[in-house]
């Protein structure tokens, strides 16, 4: 078992939406590459994008903006994941997303950090 890193997609999001936390990982031209030391921000150059793991995004959302994504077992007889976005300010979701074609707690996290960053101004 190993932490999941967001996909290219959420790592343009996450610095366009001012993720700033330096990471050993980091896509270049859309591909994944690594460095030695972790010590500055990936995001400082416009063809690095940073690549946390979604946990780490998920916290960071949540710590600096005040939503929190969350993912449960839907309540269904087919096994799916469904995703709620809570505005942990005000305490009530914000966005619910019904991801009945999402089959891993993984793939619908994704999703809803996508959805929970493009809700940030």
């Amino acid at each position: 078992m190993e932490e999941q890193l967001i996909s290219f997609e959420t790592a343009k999001l996450a610095k366009e939406k001012g993720f700033d936390i330096p990471q050993l990982y980091f896509y270049i031209d859309g591909e994944i590459s690594w460095k030695v030391d972790n010590t500055r921000c990936n995001n400082r150059l416009e063809t690095e994008f940073s690549a946390p793991t979604q946990s780490l995004l998920q916290r960071w959302l949540r710590e600096k903006h005040g939503v929190d994504v969350i993912v449960l077992l839907a309540n269904t007889s087919k096994h799916c994941y469904i995703g709620e976005i809570w505005q942990t300010i005000k305490n009530k979701p914000v966005h619910s997303l019904n991801l009945s074609d999402s089959n891993t707690y993984e793939e619908t996290l994704e999703k809803g950090l996508q959805e929970a960053l493009k809700l940030i101004k």
